[in-house]
C-alpha cells in the first residue's frame, strides 16, 4: 500500500511531480499537470507509470483498491481546508478508514 503527495509545486509550477508520503520519496516517471481555471481553483491531473504498482497485472479487472482523495486547500504553508472523499480526520494515519476502488478494465 502506498500514500502517494501529488503536488503541482508552488503555485503550478511544477516543481514536484509526485512522492510517497512519509519518504518523500520522489516517484520514477510520473508526471502531475496543474493549470488554474478561470473561475477560480484548479484541475490537477497525474500520471504514474504502472511499474511502480508492480506492472500491468496489478490492476487486473475485479481487484479493489483502498482510495481516498484529500487536498490541502491554502496560502503558503497555511491550510485552510481540507476535504477528503471518504473519511476526514486523520484518514493518513488510518488506512482501513479509506474507501475501496474496483478495476473494470486496462
Amino acid at each position: 500500500d502506498y500514500q502517494i503527495g501529488l503536488s503541482p509545486g508552488n503555485q503550478g509550477d511544477g516543481a514536484l511531480a509526485a512522492d510517497i508520503i512519509r519518504t518523500k520519496e520522489v516517484i520514477a516517471g510520473a508526471k502531475v499537470a496543474a493549470r488554474a481555471l478561470a473561475g477560480g481553483g484548479w484541475e490537477l491531473e497525474t500520471a504514474i507509470p504502472l511499474s511502480f504498482f508492480g506492472g500491468p497485472d496489478s490492476f487486473a479487472p475485479g481487484r479493489e483498491i483502498g482510495l481516498d482523495l484529500k487536498l490541502d486547500v491554502g496560502s503558503g504553508d497555511k491550510r485552510q481546508a481540507e476535504p477528503v472523499w471518504n473519511a476526514g480526520g486523520a484518514v493518513w494515519a488510518n488506512p482501513y478508514l479509506w474507501g475501496t476502488a474496483t478495476v473494470v478494465s486496462r
